[in-house]
């Protein structure tokens, strides 16, 4: 069997777009999958490649927890932490690493910025143990995220070495 190939690379925002909307956000509008932070300088966006075709995606932001979000956390406050948002990984790409690929990516970009904080997300009920496999731990209750559904705070600190 033959080797699958990957790459990583810095995407345009609005590259994010249509996968955000057809895998975390369809039954919404095609606006509701623009975050407020995509152009922020320190935002990455990155995109897994598979035959030149994109696959996943995953986006990092400088962004402190807001007051509703920390009082879900352990004390803070957290000025230095980063937000993971938007990882998503088309169903014919799923279980082949590009999930894994896309997080080391993120957490990788983070770290280059400082050497403590705290990385932090939203996550749907369904892909807890997913992140918890890379040191994200669930904490507060579950919530009903806007039109998404229940979710769960997950944090993982930094340094982003495993």
């Amino acid at each position: 069997m033959s080797e699958l190939t990957t790459s990583i690379a810095s995407i345009d925002p609005a590259e994010t777009h249509l996968i955000r909307h057809r895998i975390l956000r369809p039954n919404q509008d095609l606006s509701a999958s623009v975050y407020p932070l995509d152009e922020a300088p320190r935002t990455l966006h990155a995109g897994c490649f598979m035959a030149g075709n994109l696959v996943g995606i995953a986006s990092i932001f400088h962004e402190a927890p807001n007051p509703q979000i920390e009082q879900k956390l352990p004390a803070g406050p957290y000025p230095e932490a980063w937000r993971l948002r938007g990882l998503a990984v088309v169903e014919a790409a799923r279980g082949v690493g590009v999930g894994a690929h896309l997080i080391k990516a993120v957490m990788d970009h983070a770290g280059s910025f400082q050497d403590e904080g705290m990385i932090w997300c939203k996550v749907r009920l369904d892909a807890l143990d997913y992140l918890a496999r890379y040191r994200f731990e669930a904490v507060g209750e579950v919530f009903e995220n806007e039109s998404l559904g229940p979710h769960r705070i997950m944090i993982r600190p930094l340094p982003a070495q495993p």
